[in-house]
């Protein structure tokens, strides 16, 4: 992503957000693109925006909502097979 740093003793260059078919994405994605521009300190606010957003999208498409946990898989998470008790 972007030119390595330490050629022509320029910072790296960040390459732009690819395109996906779902604009949802995109748009999520296109916020990783203001790291560069802001504080370090800011980066996981924006990590969190961008996580929360592709997990919605997610949740749109598998029929759950990931954002909240919820899977749509009726699982509990707790590595229970189906044992229950044998």
């Amino acid at each position: 992503m972007g030119t390595p740093a330490g050629e022509g003793g320029q910072p790296p260059v960040p390459a732009p957000s690819p395109q996906t078919a779902d604009p949802r994405v995109d748009e999520a994605l296109a916020r990783l693109d203001e790291l560069a521009e802001l504080p370090i300190a800011d980066h996981p606010a924006v990590f969190e925006h961008v996580h929360q957003r592709l997990a919605e999208v997610l949740g749109d498409l598998g029929g759950g909502d990931l954002a909240s946990g919820d899977t749509g898989t009726g699982s509990t998470g707790t590595g229970d097979s189906g044992s229950h008790g044998r």
